[in-house]
């Protein structure tokens, strides 16, 4: 899986936290240096994708180690509970945070009473998070203990494979097997791997097409959760505001219209667009419904594209509302002014402001043309209100429209007039000669 840059991407690498109960006398790998060393190849990779803007929710998350009967003593690995770090970034992988800890310390505590291959299945409990994806992935893994020379144990190999769920006959339930070889050696942990991996395509997917070096498709004992959250306001508290966009409630997001001008047109729709690119581990519906509010009143649906460019339209005094979208995603308004239907459209001034966490302002637009909000980003907290205000001064407009509307009526009034005195006077010169 390829970490985006629009992500914020937290990566930890952790240990598997382990303690083992028991009272019987065992050699402890806590003071066996030489075990120490094959342990601290090995890792568990926590990846937890969220977008910029996206608050970490500062989950632990917990791992689990079930052992394999295959002839070897019981010995139990405690869960293993890893939080995923907030301070430390990472220039490598732009806003990613890390930390890591290596089998060492899982197995500090681990005393095994013999020689052997301990087996051993593990994968990540789910937790309660609603908007958190957990990762089904599960592995097994082996570790090799041996007797050393001149007394004591230690580990002389870990390896693991990624399991796959194979489907049963109808009725029968799925069997999960061991699948691709895992190289447990985290080179860097600062950097989630992408398409340099033998066997993967640019994705960090597998690629059936490539034979993957020495067998090995997977990197590390990877576990890969997704967090997205959803900014959101109750339809019913909605309550949009034109004389005072600052005091009404416009849900997560609305763009408002007011036009300004004795003479200006306030009937006509303008046209606006709206851009929008969800973040980039958005995996919900690609449209969003918003609808136009004619002061309080809701009106017609406008299905807005999530990851484009959708058109709507505003008069004086409505707004396009939103009541929910995926937080971390950017928007981008731009009011087009190039209707041929508003009259005098070049001598219109568009500005707008943006209240809320995405404030901005622009007034200073030249007649006629266009105005584009910056590419603003939704945050899991802000609620945006984008004002656009088109101002047509009075002495932008010339009244003489309804004179020359006018100028034909009153030239075949003041030929009638004319023809009316012209006609009386020569009556009168008639009948005095008579």
């Amino acid at each position: 899986m390829k970490l985006n840059k629009k992500l914020t991407s937290i990566l930890v690498t952790g240990a598997m936290i382990a303690s083992i109960g028991g009272t019987t006398a065992m050699t402890s790998f806590a003071t066996d240096t030489a075990a120490a060393s094959e342990a601290a190849k090995a890792n568990i990779v926590k990846y937890l994708e969220m977008a910029n803007g996206v608050t970490n929710p500062n989950e632990a998350f917990t791992f689990e180690f079930k052992q394999v009967e295959n002839g070897a003593p019981a010995v139990a690995i405690a869960d293993a509970t890893i939080t995923p770090a907030t301070t430390t970034s990472n220039t490598a992988d732009e806003g990613a945070v890390y930390g890591t800890v290596s089998f060492t310390d899982v197995l500090k505590n681990a005393n095994f009473e013999k020689a052997g291959v301990y087996e051993y299945v593990v994968s990540e409990k789910a937790g309660t998070n609603e908007e958190m994806t957990y990762d089904d992935s599960s592995y097994t893994i082996q570790i090799t203990v041996k007797n050393k020379a001149g007394g004591g144990l230690e580990v002389t190999d870990i390896i693991g494979q990624k399991n796959e769920v194979v489907p049963g006959e109808e009725g029968e339930t799925p069997q999960v097997v061991p699948g691709a070889k895992v190289d447990l050696t985290v080179t860097d942990p600062t950097v989630k791997p992408d398409g340099e991996l033998p066997g993967k395509d640019e994705d960090n997917t597998e690629d059936p097409g490539s034979e993957a070096e020495n067998g090995i498709t997977v990197y590390g004992l990877t576990f890969d959760n997704n967090y997205q959250k959803t900014i959101s306001e109750d339809p019913e508290n909605i309550d949009p505001d034109p004389t005072d966009p600052s005091k009404g409630n416009y849900g997560v997001l609305g763009v408002t219209k007011t036009v300004v001008g004795d003479f200006a047109d306030k009937v006509t729709a303008y046209p606006f667009e709206i851009t929008m690119q969800a973040p980039a581990n958005y995996t919900g519906e690609a449209t969003v419904d918003a609808y136009i509010y004619t002061g309080d009143t809701k009106g017609d649906k406008v299905v807005v594209n999530l990851k484009g460019t959708t058109p709507f339209e505003l008069a004086d005094g409505q707004a396009l509302v939103f009541d929910q979208l995926p937080a971390g995603m950017t928007y981008k308004v731009n009011e087009k002014l190039n209707t041929a239907t508003v009259q005098n459209v070049d001598k219109y001034v568009a500005s707008y402001a943006v209240l809320g966490d995405g404030a901005a302002t622009k007034n200073d637009n030249a007649k006629g043309a266009a105005l584009a909000t910056e590419v603003i980003q939704m945050t899991d907290t802000n609620k945006d209100v984008a004002t656009y205000t088109n101002t047509l001064e009075d002495e932008d407009v010339t009244p003489t429209g309804i004179l020359m509307q006018n100028a034909p009526y009153i030239l075949v009034a003041t030929l009638a007039a004319g023809g009316l005195v012209i006609y009386l006077a020569k009556r009168r010169e008639e009948e005095e000669e008579a």
